[in-house]
């Protein structure tokens, strides 16, 4: 059920690594915390904990 945002935070990487996406640490913070809030919504509890 995970696989989805496992995907997204891959694509995510790889759009840094080939410079699509600027590297930066507020933008990594950013990414992640809106995709565990969708995470979150779209799962409930099987979400993962952090």
């Amino acid at each position: 059920m995970h696989w989805p945002f496992d995907a997204l935070r891959l694509q995510h990487a790889q759009a840094v690594q080939a410079g699509l996406v600027r590297k930066s640490l507020l933008e990594s913070r950013d990414f992640e915390h809106g995709l565990a809030a969708l995470e979150r919504l779209a799962l409930g509890p099987l979400a993962r904990h952090n």
